[in-house]
């Protein structure tokens, strides 16, 4: 009996290790939310991914975006988030955005050329804004993050992509000063939770915004703290420990009956 019950403690413990790891890993362009109308809340549905702006770049001053669009170009292929920084200058382009292609393939609009479903855009605000997409770390732990920013613009001009911590004593964590080529990252990062990560897309050195629609993709997924490998072991060794030593008293309580 003891056996069963250690058999099953072992098989809790192991199940409640593995779920408080299950299903963390999160990717920008798959959690994106359904935009159902223009008071969809900027933000993913479980809250992790928040979609927004900022002037300045280290320290993000990150803001959520004001309005929500099924429809930014006015032909049905894509939607998403934007701030109308740009007044009404630009038409209906209001900027910065976060858009994703809802067109079911790769999407030509104007000088935008073949940008793919895998990625969501993200154009900057032509006072300088950062488009930004936020991710607010759910647990504490270290966090895998790779991704790709890349140019999806015809006529794509030297803007800049990064990732950053969120905070006053935030950290740059990856930077490139052109994403005319495209730039891949993978880095680890140790989080606690609530803290953030901001992948922001700005108009570059040379002071311009036009044509920096740029591709963006992450995937970012939490592995456990070393201490929790250390609480299983021991959790293991008990009901190991706990098995022996049942065992020899059951032989010693044996041998004394005989």
């Amino acid at each position: 009996m003891l056996k069963r019950i250690a058999f099953c403690g072992l098989v809790g413990l192991l199940v409640s290790t593995t779920s408080a790891f299950a299903n963390l890993s999160w990717n920008a362009v798959s959690d994106f939310p359904t935009v159902t109308g223009p008071t969809t809340p900027a933000q993913s549905t479980d809250g992790v991914w928040l979609y927004g702006y900022s002037p300045t770049l280290n320290p993000v001053n990150f803001t959520q975006d004001t309005t929500a669009t099924t429809d930014y170009f006015g032909d049905g292929k894509a939607a998403g988030f934007y701030t109308p920084t740009s007044g009404t200058s630009y038409g209906p382009y209001n900027l910065p955005t976060v858009l994703q292609n809802i067109s079911g393939g790769n999407l030509n609009e104007g000088s935008i050329t073949n940008w793919p479903t895998t990625l969501l855009l993200l154009h900057p605000g032509p006072s300088g804004d950062y488009s930004v997409v936020r991710f607010i770390a759910p647990t504490s732990a270290t966090y895998v993050i790779s991704g790709i920013f890349t140019a999806i613009d015809s006529g794509n001009t030297a803007d800049t992509a990064s990732v950053t911590t969120s905070g006053p004593s935030s950290t740059l964590l990856y930077s490139t000063n052109s994403t005319s080529a495209p730039h891949t990252f993978t880095f680890n990062q140790a989080l606690t939770a609530g803290e953030s990560l901001d992948f922001a897309v700005g108009w570059g050195v040379n002071n311009q915004f036009d044509n920096d629609s740029t591709g963006f993709d992450a995937t970012i997924t939490a592995t456990p703290e070393p201490g929790l490998y250390g609480v299983l072991a021991l959790g293991l060794t008990a009901l190991v420990v706990a098995v022996c030593r049942r065992k020899a008293d059951v032989v010693r309580i044996e041998n004394e009956t005989n």
